[in-house]
């Protein structure tokens, strides 16, 4: 889904509901990484952000890590 601030979020979901699998990816236009949370409780804080937080204010929110953290994990 995308918001007014050209925020994107994106759900794994399980295949017979739509709960959280495992993760959700987020993105900003002004950013060139994309965040991934691992908990429902952190793509909420992702989801709900300021849209001028600073990328590493981002960083901080507890279960959410950069992509490329989570892929070599």
């Amino acid at each position: 889904m995308q918001d007014n601030f050209e925020r994107f979020l994106t759900f794994d979901v399980t295949a017979d509901s739509n709960r959280m699998r495992d993760h959700a990816t987020f993105t900003r236009a002004i950013d060139d990484e994309v965040l991934i949370a691992t908990t429902t409780r952190a793509a909420a804080g992702l989801g709900t952000s300021d849209p001028d937080a600073a990328f590493s204010s981002l960083l901080t929110l507890p279960s959410v890590c950069r992509a490329s953290d989570y892929l070599s994990r």
